[in-house]
């Protein structure tokens, strides 16, 4: 897939999905940075746009030859593009420079490269960077973006888990208003979406369905519409561990970029609270007739969600919205810190059945 060192984004884009045909969502993975997910990307991106379209350069049914990059902020457009394109144009495309100019304020830019000075100065528009945030102006200019024939999501896992509210909506409000044109209603535009951080929660994984079809040690998996596929090179990693810097801190843990797909592991999390000091009672929780308890253990500050369950305490949440007159757990607070410890290797479990529980509550 990737020459087994450095990720090759022309032969991802040859995936199909599960039904044999041309996904429009590519989801592309890797913990550790330097793969070189982003030069690919970016140079098939440009290629596209210097052949006139996809033939001869990936083999998917474009309908148009410029790229579209998100982002989920105003204050991200700018400086976004050189900053995802200036390595890849540098290293294969030396003539040219990348410049961002503004569009409409807040809404969207334009992608432009720039060779030449003075009067043999040459400038060409190769695409857009687009706010999903800002979805109603965006419709209003959809005609503009036309020309765009595939799209890059960069970093659409945040590694702070901080979403915009009903993300994945506004992302598919906009990218439904630029994939109108071409004499279609609806023409195909496919998105790559590509992350260094791997979150089970994140809301795009759990819209599409991604979440409930994952396993730990899951490398590839093929949906309907989407691809997703987990690109690994240990011994990168290890040149990282191994560095200078990487030496010096190697307890930090930001250099070490989230990944909860331990979750998905039956056996991992599942232990007695041995040495952990002691726990305060935070909630029961109720799926159907079965009872979960969840307790907090401040001392090692670890979450632990157990069968064994105190009857008496006052504080009940439903994990599925059933009628119950408890309150639903993904309204509370207690679920919000369920998810944070999840996110941080905080949770911990008594058995096999409260982790599946847990697991139930972030599908």
């Amino acid at each position: 897939m990737a020459n087994n060192n450095y990720f090759n984004c022309k032969h991802f884009l040859q995936m199909k999905d599960k039904n044999g045909e041309y996904p429009e969502a590519f989801f592309i993975v890797s913990r550790v940075r330097g793969v070189g997910k982003t030069t690919s990307i970016g140079l098939t991106l440009l290629n596209i746009f210097f052949n006139g379209g996809p033939e001869g350069v990936v083999d998917l049914p474009l309908t148009g030859y410029k790229m579209c990059l998100y982002v989920r902020e105003a204050k991200c457009l700018g400086n976004f593009a050189p900053g995802i394109l200036k390595g890849t144009v540098d290293m294969y495309y030396p003539e040219w420079s990348v410049e961002e100019k503004t569009g409409i304020k807040g809404v969207f830019n334009y992608i432009y490269l720039v060779k030449g000075k003075d009067e043999e100065k040459e400038s060409v528009e190769v695409g857009y960077v687009i706010n999903i945030k800002n979805v109603r102006n965006v419709k209003e200019v959809s005609s503009t973006f036309v020309d765009v024939g595939i799209c890059f999501f960069d970093e659409f896992q945040d590694a702070t888990g901080k979403y915009l509210t009903d993300e994945v909506s506004k992302f598919l409000d906009v990218h439904t208003s630029i994939a109108r044109g071409s004499g279609e209603q609806r023409r195909y535009l496919p998105c790559i979406f590509a992350s260094n951080t791997l979150s089970i929660m994140n809301p795009y994984f759990q819209e599409c369905g991604l979440t409930r079809n994952l396993q730990a040690n899951t490398r590839k998996y093929r949906g309907d519409g989407y691809v997703y596929l987990r690109f690994e090179n240990k011994e990168l990693a290890q040149v990282h561990a191994l560095s200078g810097m990487g030496r010096a801190f190697a307890g930090n843990k930001t250099i070490d970029y989230m990944d909860d797909s331990w979750m998905l592991d039956n056996e991992t999390g599942i232990c007695t609270p041995d040495g952990w000091g002691r726990s305060y009672y935070v909630a029961t929780l109720i799926n159907d007739n079965r009872t979960y308890s969840v307790q907090y253990y401040q001392y090692s500050d670890i979450y632990y969600i157990s069968t064994k369950v105190d009857e008496t305490y006052p504080i009940r949440y439903t994990i599925t919205v059933d009628g119950s007159p408890n309150q639903a757990l993904k309204a509370s607070v207690c679920y919000r810190h369920i998810i944070e410890a999840i996110a941080k290797g905080k949770m911990r479990f008594d058995s096999l059945e409260s982790k599946r529980i847990c697991l139930e509550m972030i599908y």
